[in-house]
């Protein structure tokens, strides 16, 4: 293949990539678990600068509570200027575009073939973005970032980078982890080039670090007590279903993870072959830290660990590893290049699945934006659920980012801020215990000490309400009256 045909093959694929990694900005509706208190965090740093908590009756939000995150970049100018459907749209558009160009950068460094580039936008696309981890996707790809850059420098020497420094500083402002993966990423090559120069000892304390690193991690894990119920999934089991690369419909793409997983052992076989007789080079470190990944995600099973989701997290990491050292040494050949169109293939199919799936959520959305508009001003509103669809957990704070009251939600809820009379007395009346629903009955029987001005409760309205629901459900009936209703919202306010 000549070098200009050559230069087009590289920028065609590079644009379907990045097409396929922005394919989100067409979709109808975007929606995620966790995407919803990203917003909303958002929402009240926001207030922060101005010390306008939401809130009423001497009730309002804890703003001191609030500190800035990495996505609020993103977060809070999409908020402010187009509403949280936005924000939240361009949370999953920037996670998976960094995180592309990061795995695009450390292939450049590292001298990797453009073709398998093409894998790429599908690790950007699985599990862990659908439930709406965004802090740690931003904190994995600035990792990258500065590892690609940590490479550069060892080749080229020079002054030191500051833009490694300034990866470092965003990779830790993103995700606490990264404060751990990028020394275990760095400390196991350094360690590895060093034995390989027959520097051992150098080289091992190199890799005692790394080892440290990483089991001050897992111990920190094994110690922790869960807060809430665990997961009960088999880590192997996710692990040969590639579920790390599921997005939200199983059965659905049942098929396409099928032939990704026919399409991963093409990859693997042509890797295997370019790499079989060659000397070392810097992408190998990649199979140790998979390897590594992959065993703690197997064998720390701890109810801290799956409430943290550490094996999907380790699984998805230890793939995209993978990924990258495929990409890397599966050499430029007409193979290669029909593995890259047939990747390309397979995520448009994905994508296409996603946005059908997400669609339908377009509704669920402007049912919510109404029903704030229809909720007292600077009032404090109780939240209640109904149905079990995961995926609208935390659809209460969708409608706290664009809310001027306190919503007290059981799931993702706010805390209020003390020092007021009327916040201290709804604290010791809730008393922690939100949906046992007495504390309602105690407003019913005394207006004087009805701080809470209505309940909303959220979802279908033929689905089965949540325990706060249920326990509401008396007074809602005999005290209250239903003020707006529409197919997914219900507000009710006192008689």
């Amino acid at each position: 293949m000549g070098g200009t045909e050559r230069s087009w093959t590289d920028k065609v694929l590079l644009a379907l990539c990045l097409i396929g990694v922005l394919a989100p900005l067409c979709f109808r509706h975007v929606l995620t678990l966790d995407g919803p208190l990203h917003v909303q965090h958002a929402a009240m740093l926001g207030h922060r600068p101005f010390g306008e908590a939401p809130g009423g009756h001497g009730v309002h939000v804890a703003l001191s509570n609030v500190w800035p995150r990495a996505t609020d970049l993103v977060a809070l100018p999409l908020l402010k200027m187009f509403g949280p459907a936005a924000a939240e749209r361009g949370l999953v558009v920037s996670s998976a575009l960094l995180l592309f160009l990061a795995c695009r950068a450390w292939m450049r460094v590292t001298g990797g073939s453009p073709y398998l580039l093409a894998l790429m936008p599908s690790f950007c696309f699985g599990q862990l973005l659908v439930l709406g981890f965004f802090g740690f996707l931003w904190g994995v790809a600035f990792v990258l970032l500065a590892w690609a850059r940590w490479n550069k420098w060892r080749h080229t020497g020079g002054t030191f980078p500051m833009m490694l420094l300034l990866w470092c500083a965003l990779a830790a402002w993103s995700h606490r982890s990264a404060l751990l993966l990028l020394p275990l990423m760095v400390a196991t090559q350094e360690g590895i080039l060093f034995i390989r120069s027959r520097h051992f000892w150098k080289g091992a304390l190199l890799l005692l670090v790394g080892a440290i690193t990483a089991g001050g991690a897992l111990l920190a894990v094994v110690r922790s007590v869960p807060l809430e119920p665990v997961r009960t999934r088999d880590p192997w089991r996710d692990l040969w279903q590639l579920r790390p690369l599921l997005l939200m419909d199983e059965v659905a793409e049942r098929q396409l993870l099928l032939a990704y997983g026919a399409f991963l052992l093409c990859a693997i076989a042509l890797a295997v072959h370019a790499r079989w007789r060659s000397a070392w080079n810097t992408s190998d470190v990649l199979l140790p830290l998979a390897a590594v990944l992959l065993i703690g995600s197997l064998a720390v099973r701890t109810p801290m660990a799956d409430l943290l989701y550490l094996a999907d997290r380790a699984q998805w990491l230890a793939l995209l590893l993978l990924a990258l050292w495929f990409a890397v040494n599966v050499p430029r050949s007409r193979i290669a290049l029909a593995l890259a169109a047939f990747a390309l293939i397979v995520h448009a199919g994905r994508m296409l699945l996603l946005e059908r799936r997400m669609a339908p959520y377009a509704e669920y959305h402007h049912d919510l934006m109404r029903a704030v508009q229809q909720l007292p001003e600077r009032g404090v509103v109780a939240v209640a659920h109904r149905g079990n669809d995961w995926i609208l957990h935390n659809a209460g704070a969708q409608v706290s980012a664009v809310y001027n009251g306190m919503l007290l939600d059981k799931r993702g809820g706010l805390w209020y801020a003390r020092g007021t009379p009327e916040a201290e007395r709804l604290r010791e009346v809730i008393g922690g215990r939100m949906c046992e629903g007495y504390w309602l009955r105690h407003m019913e029987r005394d207006p004087e000490e009805r701080f809470v001005d209505a309940v909303l409760v959220i979802g279908p309205v033929e689905a089965v309400g949540d325990s706060c629901a249920t326990t509401y459900r008396p007074v809602l009936d005999k005290a209250m009256r239903t003020s707006f209703a529409n197919g997914n919202v219900s507000i009710y306010q006192w008689r």
